[in-house]
């Protein structure tokens, strides 16, 4: 169950009608990259990579805060997807930040280990997160699909990697130790925010703790802020796409969306 593990897969929660519709609007989302980089200024954020040395031009790999004009996203984010994680919460979530990766055919980069939580407590005034992933094509082991720890998972900064245990009861719940993030390293690396310790991923992999998630296109992962998760290279011919939705309690901080991303825009 999730309040056990932290993380719950509904496979097939949205039908094959459902996905088409969702790639459309998200083809639509891509092609706005054709835009002028003036005139998506504080409207929209995208980011490129280059996945391989035969890639003459990076190749679009992740679009964020996009609800703002969207309508059709703005209602499928507080729709259904929400009333079901106010049902998991047990109270009411708002929406906090959105994004839309593409994880390209032959090369598409994964994610080093890390939580969510902690970049999105780092811009707004919240604490208690969760993520929904949607995914619109099938993530397969092969395609470099999410990797989770299950279970009950609680922060902390600071700890370096002197601390050799995993076990570190508060309450029923395991510590998970963070590096913190250098001033001005690299975002995607030495600067980035929720970025584990290298001892303490040696120590979940020791352990076995990252499990392969598999999931059918439709399907909804959803795990906490404190979750660890990474994710690898996808090496098929085909991309391994997903929307993720993160929410915060509305008792906790209530509806930031607007202010997360000002100052997270102003930040990054």
């Amino acid at each position: 169950t999730y309040q056990r593990d932290s993380v719950l897969l509904l496979p097939n929660a949205y039908d094959d009608n459902r996905i088409k519709q969702l790639n459309e609007w998200c083809q639509y989302l891509s092609e706005l990259q054709e835009l002028p980089e003036k005139y998506r200024r504080n409207l929209w954020r995208m980011d490129f990579e280059r996945t391989s040395i035969q890639d003459a031009t990076p190749r679009l790999c992740r679009i964020e805060h996009f609800i703002c004009f969207h309508d059709q996203f703005y209602h499928f984010a507080n729709g259904w997807l929400k009333s079901i994680i106010t049902e998991l919460m047990g109270e009411e979530v708002c929406l906090l930040k959105e994004k839309l990766n593409y994880k390209g055919k032959n090369g598409g980069a994964g994610y080093a280990p890390h939580c969510d939580g902690p970049s999105c407590a780092a811009y707004s005034e919240s604490s208690k997160f969760i993520t929904a992933m949607v995914a619109l094509t099938p993530h397969t082991v092969d395609n470099g699909c999410l990797l989770v720890c299950k279970g009950r998972w609680y922060g902390n900064y600071g700890n370096g990697d002197d601390v050799n245990d995993v076990n570190d009861d508060n309450g029923g719940k395991e510590r998970v130790h963070l590096t913190a993030p250098l001033k001005n390293g690299d975002k995607k690396g030495s600067g980035r925010v929720g970025r584990l310790t290298p001892h303490f991923i040696r120590t979940l992999e020791v352990n076995n703790r990252f499990e392969y998630v598999p999931c059918p296109a439709g399907s909804v992962l959803l795990f906490d802020g404190w979750t660890p998760h990474r994710s690898s290279i996808n090496t098929t011919n085909h991309s391994r796409n997903a929307l993720f939705f993160i929410y915060n309690l509305k008792s906790d901080g209530g509806d930031q969306h607007d202010e997360y991303y000002k100052r997270f825009n102003s930040a990054n």
